[in-house]
């Protein structure tokens, strides 16, 4: 089957799938927040891994695992890929505290603060006695928390994404590296929409949500591609998803001001540290890997 034709079907089932599960929960009337949101939030997350399974094996006929990537030889690149959201985290706090109206709230008193208007009243003392005998400050411990879900749950959750776009797209598209993970990152970033509509990332502002989760993508996709690249392996990228998706609530809690457009992974201060973070990874592509991939140029493949 042409490439063209696979990519194509792929992005059919996926687009139909999903935006399918996001039409059908707005069609009921429900609102984006609570365990509702959650599980459809898991469903409309899976069909990018099925479109692949059922485009390379019954349709196609292809060696599902070697063209996904999907290798279980863990190496360096496992363990660069879990400690790039941390990373991540930091320079996003580091951004957050020298943007106007912004400021970093660490500490015990901060973090119940930041609780007190989503704990229910009736529970919140319990939540705060429970917060303050911990012996380890709740940030930290939410940090350790989301770091162990990321290279567990979270990244096989987060597979249900990367078998498609960093496992069947990264493989079939006949592009330059560095092109490829821009368009990989353009569609998976359009494929957001529904959910960003719905309050997604960007609550505050779903509708320009939709323009920005593209950005977004689009700036990242380079890096999750470098590691899947490097690595070997689609599971790398479903390390660094997962875990990324882990940390997500953590520069709320240790920030305050700005809004969904500046604050977090996904607004100003996380398109400051993709920058960061994408320095350093060109730097080492063209000082220190063996060969270079940014400017590596498409290899044809038959088919």
């Amino acid at each position: 089957m042409p490439a063209r034709r696979k990519i194509g079907i792929f992005l059919a089932i996926t687009f139909v799938a999903s935006w399918s599960i996001a039409g059908t929960f707005i069609a009921l009337g429900y609102e984006w927040n609570g365990p509702m949101a959650q599980a459809v939030g898991m469903l409309f997350m899976m069909p990018p891994a099925f479109a692949a399974l059922i485009v390379k094996g019954p349709l196609a006929g292809d060696p599902v695992l070697a063209d996904l990537a999907l290798v279980l030889r863990p190496n360096r690149w496992w363990l660069v890929a879990w400690l790039i959201p941390p990373l991540l985290l930091v320079l996003v706090v580091a951004v957050s505290a020298v943007l106007p109206g912004m400021s970093v709230a660490l500490g015990v008193d901060h973090f119940l603060d930041f609780w007190r208007e989503r704990v229910p009243e009736e529970s919140f003392a319990e939540f705060e006695r429970q917060v303050r005998d911990s012996g380890i400050d709740p940030a930290l411990r939410m940090l350790l928390q989301a770091m162990v879900a990321g290279i567990t749950i979270n990244a096989i959750v987060a597979l249900g994404q990367e078998l498609g776009w960093r496992g069947f797209l990264h493989h079939e598209l006949r592009m330059g590296f560095l092109q490829k993970s821009l368009v990989i990152g353009a569609l998976w970033g359009v494929w957001h929409a529904p959910i960003v509509a719905l309050g997604h990332n960007y609550p505050q502002h779903p509708a320009l949500g939709i323009v920005l989760m593209v950005a977004w993508a689009t700036a990242i996709s380079p890096i999750f591609a470098y590691v899947r690249e490097r690595s070997g392996s689609v599971v790398a990228a479903g390390i660094l998803h997962g875990t990324l998706n882990a940390l997500g609530g953590l520069p709320m809690i240790v920030t305050r001001g700005g809004d969904d457009l500046a604050m977090g992974f996904t607004g100003l201060a996380g398109f400051a540290a993709i920058a960061v973070a994408l320095a350093l990874i060109a730097l080492h592509d063209r000082y220190v890997a063996a060969e270079p991939l940014f400017s590596r140029q498409s290899r044809a493949r038959p088919g």
